[in-house]
């Protein structure tokens, strides 16, 4: 049997990277997490069975707790309670979108209590003066935090309380500055 390399190539900035293509059952693998072996009990066989990801049920769970810590359940997306919008969430896809107005309506609620109406969308598209964001508008840098809170069943569970006062902090400092 002949053995076949492939390879993809990605961009990063100006440089070309090159990523060996793995074959499917190595990709399931990786993805799934490594399996681990459990005693079988009395018939001297070991079973194996690979890791559980969090399931949309537990991040809702998470998200909900987040929520409730932060006081933030009174806030409103488009006229709806964020407690209304995670009362609604019924499959990984509305988690994810539940996640999004949730996200948004607490870092608008904390730009638009620190600025006058005037001054938020000057705000929003204004360079971040964060070095870490260097280059970057105040809305893409709170928008890469929200992506990186963006549940997905095969990951573990967000912190989204984290994320979220991550993204207030964040947002106080560049209006201290702004």
């Amino acid at each position: 049997m002949e053995k076949k390399d492939h390879y993809r190539l990605y961009k990063s900035g100006k440089r070309w990277l090159a990523a060996l293509v793995l074959t499917v059952a190595a990709g399931a693998v990786l993805t799934t997490g490594a399996p681990t072996a459990q005693a079988a009990g009395t018939n001297g066989g070991a079973a194996v069975t690979a890791a559980e990801p969090a399931s949309w049920k537990t991040q809702l769970a998470a998200l909900n707790s987040a929520v409730t810590a932060g006081n933030w359940g009174n806030l409103t997306y488009q006229n709806q309670k964020i407690s209304a919008i995670l009362a609604g969430v019924s499959d990984e896809m509305s988690l994810n979108l539940a996640w999004s107005e949730t996200f948004q309506a607490i870092s608008n609620n904390t730009v638009s209590s620190n600025l006058p109406d005037s001054d938020v969308q000057i705000f929003n598209v204004s360079k971040s003066t964060d070095p870490n964001y260097s280059g970057k508008m105040n809305s893409e840098v709170l928008t890469s935090m929200m992506r990186s809170g963006t549940p997905e069943v095969d990951q573990p569970t967000p912190d989204f309380g984290a994320i979220l006062n991550q993204a207030i902090a964040y947002t106080k400092t560049q209006i201290e500055d702004y």
